[in-house]
């Protein structure tokens, strides 16, 4: 099953975890929110019970934020 990730395609701390997860070739699929005020984000928002993006859910495991997912990617 592929990784899934949201965040803001404008975004730097997202646009870094896009190129980590190409550098490790890991198979993903991106969800651009467009806005931090979409109907998306405000559903993703309140699932995760937090603002912070990006988001990445992989394996059944939600990882929040830039370093969760670096964490995540190193092990």
């Amino acid at each position: 099953m592929e990784a899934v990730l949201f965040g803001l395609h404008r975004d730097r701390d997202t646009n870094s975890v896009l190129t980590l997860l190409s550098d490790l070739n890991k198979v993903h699929r991106f969800v651009d929110l467009r806005a931090v005020e979409s109907s998306l984000s405000d559903a993703l928002s309140k699932m995760c019970n937090t603002n912070t993006l990006p988001i990445l859910a992989d394996e059944g495991v939600i990882y929040i934020g830039i370093e969760s997912i670096r964490r995540h990617c190193r092990s």
